[in-house]
């Protein structure tokens, strides 16, 4: 379940001169897909449709940190996640300062459950839809399970990938301490 050890074995594979090119091939592909939007690299880019109809793009999206969660209208998990995050308080103190923007992208291609759901996201998130179906069938996006939540800085930086709300709050507030921290010698200076 740890991408980054999965990495090491995949490139291990494709390194043997023990197996088959034939046998090799199917973890090439597991391979070039545990390489996107890994930490550390610049999230790729998708299109989709807003809840208001408008068509937008990530690059559309500016925030000091974007929560970007991948889901399916019909899965129970996605919507306890959701619940759990929409409960938070410091999940709504980051959205009501501006540190923190969410979108919610449905990925299942079933526009007709997705359109019946829009009152169920909060109005400070973003409700897109996946109309294209690029993120799963270009595989912009690895989304092995769901739902997949990715926590981006100001430049699509990729900070979390595959991550969870409790990991997430803990990076946020982490961050907001060094932020005081680097503000406070500042002062002492």
């Amino acid at each position: 379940m740890n991408e980054e050890h999965y990495i090491y074995f995949l490139q291990s594979i494709q390194q043997s001169n023990c197996l088959s090119k034939a046998y090799k091939f199917r973890y090439e592909k597991q391979l070039e897909s545990c390489l996107k939007n890994r930490p550390g690299t610049k999230a790729a880019s998708f299109s989709f449709i807003t809840s208001e109809g408008k068509e937008c793009n990530l690059n559309d999206y500016s925030a000091k940190h974007l929560l970007i969660i991948f889901y399916s209208s019909r899965c129970k998990d996605c919507h306890i996640i959701m619940d759990q995050l929409k409960a938070s308080t410091d999940i709504h103190q980051w959205i009501s300062s501006k540190e923190l923007n969410i979108m919610a992208i449905c990925t299942d291609g079933m526009k007709d459950t997705w359109d019946k759901e829009k009152d169920y996201f909060p109005s400070t998130w973003t409700n897109g839809f996946d109309e294209k179906g690029e993120i799963i069938m270009k595989g912009t996006y690895m989304l092995r399970m769901m739902p997949s939540i990715y926590l981006l800085d100001a430049n699509t930086k990729v900070l979390l990938k595959d991550t969870n709300p409790e990991d997430v709050i803990n990076y946020m507030n982490e961050h907001k301490t060094q932020t005081q921290l680097a503000h406070t010698k500042l002062f002492l200076h």
